[in-house]
């Protein structure tokens, strides 16, 4: 892989940049009014549905301009399913996991987790060279170390640690143990399948012979139509479950119209960042790439903490700070591991 690549780099920056905006939209207060169970299916749904829009809509440009051609197969197709289906189930675990931990924590488990899941799989799975196993073994201990760290951010931990904590006792918006530890399962479960994201890529990449950019645009469309088949079976679970636990459709359609629109805005701007991850891992390599798209934590930990008030405390936010240079140095020795 040319790991200098300008495109591979460029994409790198973009996914990391509008991925670190993606969780705005779902802290909305509106989502309150939602049945809990729903709305974080019915986010998912709309979301998978707007990056649909924004996906299909491109390759339909491509395709009138000569630039995409090629039928679509049933295998590239299948690929394309698999790879919506897998950002479907990130997308929902991030949505419970922001709920209950905070944006800050969520994503920084998420991303931590994801990175060293990604790297296994290009190293291990698709072969991808590897420059030093030493380098590797202790970025994912530093990757471990900073999710833990911002996994306690939150509760009364920083404090004692702190001179501080003598003289408050206690963390302010600190949270129950339940939640902190049922949303950072969710962030751990999102991380794992997360870093599966680019298998279905390469899987097509190997099983199509193409020009590179091609390639590139061809999963694209076909990735277009796995969102869109995932959103129609998502709006389908939800219709029934919602019939299951209210005994009719009433209310329904109140929780799609407060779902709906920041439902579609985050997966039109998901679907750019996504595109920008597709070419780093293209171009970068699963192993170097992925990682470096992962560092869009800084931006949410400034969401997090800055815009959602999720650490009140100085001690709070010296941890998640301390957590975040952590796993950005994993981050980083992850990628020069992987590159050569």
């Amino acid at each position: 892989k040319r790991t200098a690549s300008p495109l591979g780099c460029l994409g790198a920056l973009t996914a990391m940049l509008i991925f670190g905006s993606t969780t705005l939209l779902s802290k909305l207060s509106t989502y309150r009014t939602v049945n809990p169970v729903a709305r974080g299916g019915l986010y998912a749904t709309f979301n998978a549905l707007g990056a649909a829009i924004l996906n299909l809509s491109v390759c339909w440009v491509l395709r009138r301009s000569g630039v995409l051609h090629g039928a679509l197969t049933a295998t590239g197709l299948a690929y394309g399913v698999l790879g919506a289906c897998i950002i479907s189930i990130v997308l929902t675990c991030c949505f419970f996991g922001c709920e209950r931990a905070g944006a800050a924590c969520t994503i920084a488990v998420l991303a931590s987790t994801g990175m060293c899941t990604s790297f296994l799989w290009g190293v291990l799975g698709f072969h991808e060279p590897l420059r030093s196993v030493p380098v590797a073994a202790f970025a994912i201990i530093v990757l471990v170390t900073g999710a833990f760290l911002c996994s306690v951010a939150k509760t009364d931990l920083p404090l004692r640690w702190s001179a501080s904590g003598s003289e408050d006792g206690q963390a302010s918006g600190g949270l129950l143990p339940t939640a902190l530890v049922t949303g950072v399962c969710f962030a751990f479960v999102g991380g794992l399948v997360d870093g599966t994201l680019m298998v279905p890529f390469k899987l097509f990449c190997r099983s199509f012979a193409a020009s590179r950019q091609g390639l590139t645009f061809q999963y694209m469309e076909a990735f277009g139509f796995g969102q869109l088949f995932c959103s129609a079976i998502m709006f389908l679970i939800q219709l029934a479950v919602w019939k299951k636990q209210h005994s009719s459709f009433r209310g329904f359609g109140t929780a799609v119209r407060v779902c709906a629109a920041p439902g579609i805005v985050t997966g039109l701007s998901w679907a750019i960042a996504n595109v920008g991850s597709v070419h780093a891992s293209e171009y970068l390599g699963v192993a170097l790439g992925f990682p470096l798209t992962q560092t869009n934590i800084i931006l949410h930990a400034f969401v997090g903490t800055l815009l959602f008030g999720e650490m009140p405390h100085p001690a709070q936010r010296r941890t998640a700070g301390l957590a975040v240079i952590t796993i950005l140095l994993g981050a980083t020795l992850l990628a020069r591991a992987g590159s050569t």
